[in-house]
């Protein structure tokens, strides 16, 4: 069977995204607009609480990480208000979390 992820000359055919960089500084307050790329279910660490994480992208790249019940749902476009709470990097990309958010508007597909 032939291989699909490959190209002519055996290089990884994915497509380059933006750099993420971190958005804003911790404490701060900042509004976004963004794409719902994820939405999942979590648990604490005390198995009580089930609560969901959603993974946004900016038009940037920038990659955001927030906690909660938003109603939103995958693919949709949100404008939101938020403040930065932490800024770390998972598998060698920038990730801004904020918490706190507030959906303003949502444009789905």
């Amino acid at each position: 069977m032939p291989r699909t992820d490959r190209s002519a000359s055996g290089a990884s055919d994915t497509t380059a995204r933006p750099t993420s960089e971190f958005v804003g500084s911790i404490g701060e307050e900042v509004e976004f607009t963004a794409y719902v790329n994820f939405i999942g279910p979590v648990t604490n660490s005390y198995g009580d609480e089930e609560r969901n994480v959603y993974l946004l992208r900016d038009a940037a790249g920038n990659q955001l990480r927030t906690f909660g019940a938003l109603r939103v749902f995958k693919g949709d476009r949100i404008t939101a208000r938020g403040t930065v709470k932490k800024q770390d990097e998972w598998k060698g990309e920038k990730r801004t979390e904020l918490a706190k958010v507030k959906v303003l508007s949502v444009d789905s597909k």
